[in-house]
């Protein structure tokens, strides 16, 4: 009776320890997979309340028929640089997720691509629009029409990538921000180098900003759902 006392008592220990040895392995945190996805979420708000504040405050802007641009030439321009800043960090960000889909290689490298082009639109700011336009603000003004190009094409890519039943799932999200922001592109990009067809030039700014918004929308859904399927993957692993 008391052999079997100990060898029940060393069982018991020797189950404990297995526990024990486990516990570290299943609370570990995979920042690979953790941090892309909410650092393009708080990028995207951050942008947000950075362009957003710049239209609330009172400026010398029009933003009727000048660009949003614009708003790097007058006080509080800043924020401006903040804000393309961080929709390059969130295009970074998108394009460091791991999303298991085909064409994923393709959709990380447009997602670059327009990370670098926003990069360079904050880097090079452009000038006051009249006469011959400096070679920062030529700079500035392709590589944001490079970045606004980048988010839809990424959108679709990532619809495109999904297959069965989640394509509808991120199709009713994500399809029809990239169709209003393919829309909103191509209205802007007339205003920009053909002003003068209906006038477009004299209203660009409204469909420029439409296009901002939008595209900062976009990018965020696209983060959430990079990370609502990093979470089911944690979920799976564990």
């Amino acid at each position: 009776m008391t052999a079997g006392m100990w060898t029940g008592e060393s069982r018991t220990v020797a189950r404990v320890g297995v526990v024990t040895r486990t516990r570290p392995a299943a609370s570990r945190i995979d920042l690979v997979a953790w941090l892309p996805p909410r650092l393009g979420i708080a990028a995207c708000f951050a942008a947000m309340l950075c362009m957003g504040y710049l239209h609330l405050v009172p400026s010398d802007v029009d933003a009727l028929s000048q660009p949003v641009s614009s708003y790097v030439r007058v006080g509080g321009g800043w924020l401006f640089t903040i804000g393309v800043s961080a929709m390059a960090v969130a295009c970074f960000a998108v394009a460091a997720a791991r999303l298991a889909l085909r064409g994923a290689g393709l959709l990380r490298a447009v997602f670059a691509i327009g990370g670098v082009a926003f990069l360079a639109a904050a880097v090079f700011p452009t000038d006051s629009g009249e006469g011959v336009l400096s070679l920062s603000a030529e700079i500035h003004r392709w590589a944001a029409g490079v970045g606004m190009g980048a988010i839809p094409a990424g959108g679709l890519l990532l619809a495109l990538g999904l297959g069965g039943a989640k394509v509808s799932n991120v199709a009713r999200r994500v399809v029809p921000l990239v169709t209003v922001s393919a829309v909103l592109l191509m209205i802007t990009a007339t205003g920009t180098f053909l002003p003068d067809f209906v006038h477009s030039g004299d209203w660009r700014g409204v469909p420029q900003r439409a296009l901002l918004f939008t595209e900062i929308t976009l990018v965020l859904v696209i983060a959430f759902v990079s990370l609502a399927r990093a979470r089911r993957a944690e979920v799976t692993r564990s």
